[in-house]
């Protein structure tokens, strides 16, 4: 296989392997920091600003951070 050839092949399942999580996160109820921070495009240390200011509710099971996604839809309102 030629190397143009195996660069398009790359890059068309690089751009498979990035699109199909964030489809997934669109239909989820509750999403973690990271997942969040896939969805809306923002950085760690953006989202835990918005959390801190009161922006972003958060709820908190154990040691892992929930954020529920009518609260993130309500930010973009």
């Amino acid at each position: 296989m030629a190397r143009s050839g195996k660069i398009e092949k790359s890059n068309s399942e690089t751009l498979s392997k990035i699109l199909v999580p964030i489809e997934a996160l669109k239909v989820k109820e509750f999403l973690s920091i990271k997942e969040t921070c896939s969805l809306v495009g923002i950085s760690r240390m953006t989202l835990h600003r918005l959390i801190k200011s009161g922006k972003i509710k958060v709820a908190n099971i154990g040691r892992k951070v929930i954020i529920k996604r009518s609260d993130i839809n309500t930010l973009f309102k």
